[in-house]
């Protein structure tokens, strides 16, 4: 597993094209610190994904305070590229064509470059200081709810009809699935109202009084929100006792699965999976690695709070524990996990050293030493559980050693995907 992890990070890094976490502007014309002796028609800024404009957040000025454009930036280029229309006649000086855009993953990204007509430039515009800080914090913490829903909600649930059936009606496991729904529904809201003042460089006040909500309602990223919330609420009824006595059976089955998958859906879109090329592909891969890490970290929920209990109480045997298939689905979660996310990776990070010189490469060092940790935890589980000494084993012994392993590798892997 970890010469497959270190191989396909090999790869991903020399044939993956020069990409990060956010937007990033890669060109513009005229080009930063440059001189153009002709007045330029237009400015064109082009970054390396789709971005969406915020309204008066991009311009171009002088440094004696005149507005140089027209108010009326453009997308071209599926996106990618912003095109500010100049004013004829525009005298001779320093201009700063400044921007604040919002990237894929609904970071709002800002900057500026500075060019001179007829001159060098001097120094530019200072762009006006970011406000939002806290409401950056806070989206990321709504992220990270969406996230805990997916595992408490699809995991716990997947890994209950996989391996656990018996479990479907404890109190433990409906707490959990509802918690997971509340949690996803909360992340969901909170993403909606943070997204507006985010844009429009707010602070906690506009988000209390709803301001610029307006500018996430007509955003495709708040229509996502806005179909993701409606398909929470559609699936509530399949949670309760009534909607799944109503759904015996396969075709109950396949309804949650279908649900299932939609919630997934509605999640990945969300993210850099939709922008760039290769999205047909991007985003049923961050389906699938969001379902692997749901079940995984779901199921080790489960034996946690449910299962080993359960054998411990004695009121369950270990073969209904059912240690072996769950070690085989485990295995399968990590290695689907291993392969989408270096492909994602691919999609975000290159060259080499930005590993270490961006936030997303870091991050993705520190989630790949946390995800090593866990697969040193499970394995001493596993050779626990279904190893040769297994069959020697008392019960209980087996069910403390799994359980201890369960509960570190849960809340690692946790801390590892928020």
């Amino acid at each position: 597993m970890l010469v497959l992890l270190g191989g396909l990070l090999t790869a991903s890094l020399i044939w993956a094209p020069a990409a990060s976490a956010h937007a990033v502007l890669v060109s513009s014309s005229p080009v930063d610190g440059a001189r153009v002796n002709t007045e330029p028609a237009e400015v064109r800024l082009t970054f390396d994904e789709s971005v969406g404009l915020i309204p008066a957040a991009e311009g171009v000025i002088s440094t004696t305070g005149l507005r140089a454009d027209t108010g009326q930036p453009q997308l071209t280029a599926g996106g990618t590229t912003i095109a500010l229309r100049l004013r004829p006649g525009l005298p001779k000086g320093t201009y700063s064509a400044t921007w604040r855009v919002v990237s894929a993953d609904t970071h709002v990204v800002s900057g500026s470059i500075t060019f001179g007509i007829g001159v060098s430039p001097g120094a530019g515009v200072t762009a006006p200081a970011d406000r939002t800080r806290g409401l950056d914090i806070a989206a990321d913490v709504a992220q990270g709810l969406v996230y805990a829903g997916i595992v408490a909600l699809i995991g716990v649930l997947g890994a209950v009809r996989l391996l656990w059936p018996w479990s479907q009606g404890q109190r433990r496991v409906r707490l959990l699935a509802w918690a997971g729904w509340a949690a996803l529904l909360c992340g969901t809201a909170g993403a909606f109202l943070l997204e507006g003042p985010r844009a429009a460089d707010g602070s906690w006040p506009a988000v209390a009084r709803f301001q610029d909500a307006g500018l996430t309602v007509d955003s495709v990223f708040g229509a996502e929100l806005l179909a993701r919330a409606a398909l929470l609420l559609a699936v509530a009824p399949l949670l309760t006792r009534p909607g799944q006595r109503a759904l015996p059976g396969r075709a109950g089955n396949v309804t949650r699965a279908v649900a299932a998958l939609a919630l997934l859906a509605a999640v990945a879109v969300t993210g850099h999976a939709a922008a760039g090329s290769g999205a047909w592909l991007a985003i049923p891969a961050a389906m699938l690695h969001l379902a692997a890490m749901a079940v995984w970290l779901g199921g080790l929920v489960l034996l946690w709070l449910v299962v080993i209990p359960a054998v411990r109480s004695g009121s369950r045997t270990l073969a209904e524990a059912r240690l072996r298939p769950w070690s085989v689905t485990a295995y399968t979660c990590v290695l689907s996990l291993v392969v989408t996310g270096e492909y994602q990776a691919a999609r975000q990070i290159s060259p080499v050293q930005a590993l270490w010189t961006t936030s997303y490469g870091l991050t993705l060092l520190i989630k790949t030493c946390l995800v090593i940790g866990m697969l040193a935890t499970a394995a001493v589980a596993h050779r626990a559980a279904v190893g040769p000494a297994a069959r020697e084993a008392a019960p209980l012994a087996v069910a403390r050693v799994v359980r201890r392993s369960a509960r570190v590798e849960a809340c690692v892997g946790r801390r590892s995907w928020r």
